[in-house]
């Protein structure tokens, strides 16, 4: 079966991407959101062994991460230890904590097309923060989702979901078993507490959730400046249509400088991340390197230079402004850094540091079609060959998301920050005593972990 599976893999590289749907930098999901982990909770038209059989092959074959030694020795597993094919994979991470952060993942073959090419999703409709310290809040809520309909609101912290309380000894992954199936018609209760104090309980049914990528576009007079301002959600195929429109609005009002929420921005395909790059590239760009993607020894053969392309609404801007928070990550990161070897587009990141993923995902199905495994195959580099930001980029003024205020009001502080930074090129005062705080903050931290302690 794995032998079998590996030629037919092979077989596929006849184009110049090694492997179906390979262009794809992959967002930051909560474990399980598109589907089953290792299969479970349907029938599926394999066994678990032919499913394990299957990830180990997979693998083997066009895994990243190869070249490794430590890699290499894992692919000699007796495949009877693992219960399914998702605590093989787990095993089968490199260096998880470091590099593979849950990057390699299984999913549906529907599940992953339902996303990524129409942006849905079966869930309740909110935006998550990180789980800081026990606490939990809504970072954004998608319109005319349940969490509208029943009142959720940015800025409300999560008490509870269902039995399970969220405080101190709360993990990711209590959460996730919380939130319940990626299912259509799962009944959760959430006790919520507002930014006011008060408390309240809403019960919510998951349903089929429309992400709209692009949900605000604006244009603000700065100084005597049109500067355009974008709220940026997923790196998905109906982006395309929506950041073409914008920048056709934002030539036709004369902006030259730009601000691009990615805030809450996971990544996606990589298709729209080109297109996203060849717009803000401007015209002159056009037969310039974007960016570099290196496959594995095996596949180096598929090295290939991606080139900036014409686009009809691309824009020369004096300026370029990110704001990004940790859950910013893959093809968000990957515009930004395509950017910075460019001197003449002014370029900085407002906000948080990134998340911190420099490599992308192949499309590889299994168990007849009927699961998909998305295994990291392959790295980006910039024209000056950097990359391997696994740590994040690191903002060049901090900047709090206040969840107290809307996004893309101009006094809300990131977005306060950034117009500061279109406006005069330095941080604001409040943001620059932030940067020197975090900034020593991470190098005791980092000072720490040299010592070991």
């Amino acid at each position: 079966m794995a032998s079998t599976l590996t030629l037919t893999l092979t077989a596929a590289l006849t184009s110049s991407c090694p492997f179906r749907a390979c262009r794809f930098l992959g967002p930051i999901l909560l474990a399980g959101l598109l589907g089953c982990g290792a299969g479970g909770g349907k029938d599926l038209p394999c066994s678990a062994e032919e499913r394990k059989a299957d990830v180990l092959a997979i693998m083997e074959d066009v895994y990243l991460f190869n070249d490794e030694t430590t890699q290499t020795s894992k692919y000699s597993t007796d495949l009877g230890l693992y219960s399914d094919a998702g605590d093989l994979l787990d095993f089968l991470r490199y260096l998880p904590d470091e590099f593979d952060r849950g990057f390699s993942f299984i999913t549906t073959t529907s599940s992953d097309a339902q996303f990524f090419g129409e942006g849905e999703y079966p869930g309740f409709g909110i935006f998550l923060s990180d789980l800081d310290q026990g606490e939990l809040f809504i970072t954004d809520v998608i319109p005319d989702s349940p969490a509208e309909r029943e009142g959720m609101e940015r800025g409300d912290q999560i008490l509870a979901i269902g039995a399970t309380t969220i405080d101190s000894d709360t993990d990711i992954l209590d959460v996730v078993l919380a939130l319940g199936p990626a299912e259509i018609g799962v009944a959760r209760s959430f006790d919520l507490q507002a930014q006011n104090g008060d408390e309240r309980t809403l019960d919510l049914v998951s349903e089929i959730i429309v992400i709209d990528p692009l949900p605000l576009i604006d244009v603000i007079e700065s100084n005597g400046e049109m500067v355009g301002y974008m709220l940026f959600h997923a790196f998905i195929r109906p982006a395309l249509t929506d950041l073409r429109e914008a920048f056709a609005i934002f030539k036709t009002m004369g902006v030259t400088r730009l601000i691009v929420d990615l805030r809450y921005n996971g990544g996606g395909l990589l298709e729209v991340a080109e297109t996203f790059n060849d717009l803000l590239g401007g015209p002159t760009r056009v037969g310039e390197v974007q960016y570099r993607q290196t496959f594995n020894p095996k596949y180096s053969g598929f090295d290939a230079d991606i080139l900036f392309v014409h686009e009809a609404n691309s824009i020369d801007f004096d300026k370029i402004v990110f704001i990004t928070t940790e859950r910013s990550a893959s093809a968000s990161e990957l515009i930004i850094n395509s950017l910075f070897p460019y001197p003449d587009i002014d370029v900085a990141i407002v906000g948080d540091r990134t998340f911190g993923k420099p490599v992308g995902q192949g499309a590889f199905d299994f168990c007849k079609g009927e699961l998909l495994l998305r295994a990291v195959a392959f790295q980006t580099l910039n024209s000056d060959g950097d990359g391997g930001y696994f740590e994040g980029l690191m903002p060049d003024c901090f900047a709090d998301d206040d969840l107290s205020v809307a996004l893309g009001d101009s006094t809300e502080p990131s977005l306060a920050a950034a117009l500061t930074v279109i406006d005069t090129g330095m941080c604001p005062i409040s943001s620059s005593a932030a940067t020197a705080a975090r900034s020593e903050t991470r190098e005791s931290e980092a000072s720490a972990a040299a010592r070991g302690t």
